[in-house]
């Protein structure tokens, strides 16, 4: 049984929401035999990645890893990126990119699970 929330507790969680602290999860990547970490992406780069139309996954990957830092600019340099993105490509497989991007949008609170409909019906 879920409860209806108020203003009253909202108020009460003022100070958890505002300072929650940013949700990460490691992620193995098999063509790396290693782990990565990624990190809850904000509204302004969820924004920016679903309005291109190329490399979406990509700019969210770039902005999304965290360890390791993809932004590096040694990495992109030993890497001869010409854009930052194209050191997702150099480093990942392409089904890994979308697994790795699908991941991200769950992180950030897209998803079936994220919010659930409650049904309540009056029954006579």
């Amino acid at each position: 049984m879920t409860k209806k929330l108020t203003v009253a507790e909202l108020l009460k969680m003022k100070d958890s929401l505002v300072n929650r602290k940013e949700t990460t999860k490691n992620l193995y990547v098999e063509s790396l035999a290693s782990e990565i970490t990624i990190k809850e992406l904000p509204a302004s780069i969820i924004e920016e990645a679903t309005g291109m139309e190329e490399r979406s996954d990509e700019y969210a990957l770039l902005y999304g890893v965290s360890e390791p830092n993809l932004r590096d600019a040694s990495l992109l340099a030993a890497y001869e990126c010409n854009e930052p993105t194209d050191i997702v490509v150099k480093l990942f497989k392409v089904g890994e990119i979308k697994a790795i991007a699908g991941e991200l949008m769950k992180l950030s609170g897209y998803g079936i699970d994220a919010v659930k409909v409650v049904d309540k019906q009056i029954k006579n």
